[in-house]
């Protein structure tokens, strides 16, 4: 536990501000007819690298920052390295030497399918997660899903009716376009 709080921290305190700003000045402030400040970019660019070493450190001691197990202190980082993959910055993280172990892809989607067969399983008897109206249940597996539909994971969700309809339905909904067509 105290390897989670730890990284947690480091998340919060290092590497969110800085992803944060990054995020501003590369993404958001086209968005406000502004100009990007070089300046801002340059200097959390060069931050982000130095937290990045130390990040590369502790990775290569444990598959995960908190030892051998995804935790809460992976999962903060998703929400800002999704953004920050579409911008210059992914630079940064793209020269981290690590490649794909086809064993952990393997095994995970092992893991995965069995997930998806009790999903699979609960769609049978309702249109959404929580029941036959659209909730935050679902919300929730939008962005995930969305990037899934553009790997090889698709064909776990596409051999099953009921999830492959579910996915069909819920990023289909006018507002997940609008809100997929700011990322493109």
């Amino acid at each position: 536990m105290a390897n989670i709080a730890v990284w947690m921290e480091v998340e919060a305190h290092r590497f969110d501000p800085i992803a944060t700003k990054l995020i501003h000045e590369l993404l958001f402030t086209s968005y406000f007819d502004k100009e990007t400040d070089n300046a801002i970019v340059e200097e959390n660019e060069a931050k982000l690298a130095k937290v990045l070493d130390v990040y590369e450190a502790r990775l290569a001691m444990s598959k995960y920052l908190a030892g051998e197990c995804f935790t809460l202190a992976d999962l903060d980082h998703m929400p800002a390295l999704q953004y920050i993959m579409r911008t210059k910055v992914k630079q940064l993280i793209d020269e981290c030497p690590h490649e794909t172990d086809n064993a952990i892809v393997e095994e995970n989607e092992a893991k995965f399918a069995k997930i998806l067969d009790v999903y699979e399983a609960h769609l049978a008897t309702s249109k959404y997660l929580a029941g036959d109206c659209f909730t935050l249940a679902d919300l929730h597996h939008m962005p995930a899903l969305n990037c899934m539909m553009r790997t090889k994971v698709k064909q776990l969700l596409d051999e099953r009716p009921h999830i492959s309809a579910w996915c069909k339905d819920i990023l289909a909904r006018p507002a997940w376009q609008k809100v997929w067509a700011l990322h493109k």
